[in-house]
This record gives structure tokens, C-alpha cells and sequence, in this order.
């Protein structure tokens, strides 16, 4: 398969192109220019043509058709678009303590990211095999678990898991399949401190849903699960 990840220089998207890569799949890693692509670089060295590193700004139209042309040059085709790539601003402010900027901020990176992203990859999409798209999004999209706390990050997850939705809706009887996902609490940058599992675990988990080794349970056409492949609760 020929998988785009974003975010993938870290965390789980990283761990998820690595492990994509020891079964032999082809993986384009989208990684923002700002941070370090070190671990990155060091696994195109041992996978060669397999992994194509591309600086990624997924808040950049021209940055994320610059990502698509590379990959249209090289394969001309996508399986598998994971939108990995997220921001948890001030996850301690309670809901009458977050600012417009900080909300816009997480807003542009975590929904209309993803958005921005989808919508360029589609027509490679539309030329893969058994195309799957995954919009990560959280449990904090819940809203009927919903606390006081992570604010701008749950009301922006809440945009894209029913983003993802509405893209199911367009697609699936086109062939594709679209899922919001929950990747677990991982121990990662983000989620270090109520961290349960390891981002192995995830990635190893959301590549058997994307190769179809795991069949999701889909309950009432909301195509919103975790990493196991179970449904969540909206």
C-alpha cells in the first residue's frame, strides 16, 4: 500500500510509518519544517525509495499541494491518507479561560488541517486501491463525556470527527473508508501525563484497521472508533 502520513516525524506518526515500512509498504511522511526530522531522515537511509520525507505545513495550501505533486510525480496514486498531525494548546484553561487566538490557532491545525489535506489528496485517493482515510481525532470529541478542561483541542476534534463523518457519507459508496479514530492515550508529547499506552501499540493497531487484518465495528453508521477498531461514543 501507498500511505501518506502527517505528522509523522514524532509520536505516533512516526511509529506508524516505521512500522508500515517492516511490512514492506510504501510511506510518504509529512513532517513540519520547524521541528526535527532526524529519526525521520535516519529510517530513509535504511528503507530508501520506500520512504519519501517531505516537509509538511499542513496550515499552507502551497506546502500541502507541493506534498501532493511529489507524491502524483512518484506514484500517482494514494491507498491509505492518515491525518495525523495535531496541536493541544494550554490543555489546563477552563472553558471561560481560553483566548480567540488560541482557539483559531488549534482550529486551523486540527480541523481545517485536516480538511485542507484531505480534500488535496482526494484525487490520488480516488485512483488507490480499497482507498481508507483516517482523521485522528480523540475521545475528547465525546460530548457526552465532556469535562471543562482541553477546550480549544476537544471543540476542534469535535469539527473533525463530524468532518470525517460527512466525508464517509460522500464516499463509502464510492469504495473508500473513512474513519475518525481515537488512537488511545498515548506516552507521547502530547499525552505523556494520562498516558496508558505506548505509540507502538496504536500504530500496530491502526495499521491492522488499514490493511484490513482488523474489521471495524461500525455501530448506527457512525464511523467513529479507536485504535482497536472498536466504536466510540459521540
Amino acid at each position: 500500500m501507498r500511505l501518506f502520513i502527517t505528522g509523522a516525524n514524532r509520536g505516533l506518526g512516526f511509529e506508524l510509518g516505521k512500522i508500515a515500512l517492516l511490512e514492506g509498504h510504501t510511506v510518504f511522511a509529512g513532517a513540519y519544517a520547524k521541528d526535527s526530522a532526524d529519526a525521520l531522515n535516519a529510517l530513509r537511509l535504511q528503507n530508501g525509495c520506500k520512504l519519501e520525507v517531505m516537509d509538511l505545513d499542513i496550515t499552507s495550501d502551497r506546502s500541502v499541494d507541493n506534498a501532493i505533486k511529489t507524491m502524483e510525480e512518484k506514484t500517482g496514486a494514494l491507498d491509505c491518507l492518515v491525518n495525523n498531525a495535531g496541536i493541544l494548546l494550554n490543555k489546563d484553561k477552563m472553558i471561560d479561560e481560553i483566548t480567540i487566538d488560541e482557539l483559531r490557532s488549534t482550529f486551523e491545525i486540527n480541523t481545517f488541517g485536516h480538511y485542507r489535506v484531505l480534500k488535496a489528496a482526494l484525487p490520488l485517493l480516488y485512483k488507490g486501491k480499497g482507498p481508507v482515510i483516517i482523521n485522528m481525532t480523540s475521545e475528547a470529541s465525546s460530548i457526552s463525556n465532556v469535562g471543562v478542561q482541553y477546550c480549544s483541542y476537544s471543540m476542534s476534534k469535535v469539527a473533525a470527527t463530524m468532518m470525517s463523518q460527512m466525508f464517509s457519507n460522500l464516499l463509502t459508496e464510492k469504495g473508500f473508508k473513512v474513519y475518525a479514530m481515537h488512537p488511545g492515550r498515548m506516552n507521547t508529547e502530547m499525552g505523556r501525563a494520562t498516558a496508558q499506552i505506548e505509540p507502538a501499540e496504536s500504530a500496530r493497531g491502526i495499521l491492522n484497521i488499514i490493511t484490513g487484518k482488523v474489521k471495524p465495528r461500525i455501530e448506527g453508521g457512525v464511523w467513529f472508533i479507536n485504535y482497536k477498531g472498536e466504536p466510540m461514543k459521540l
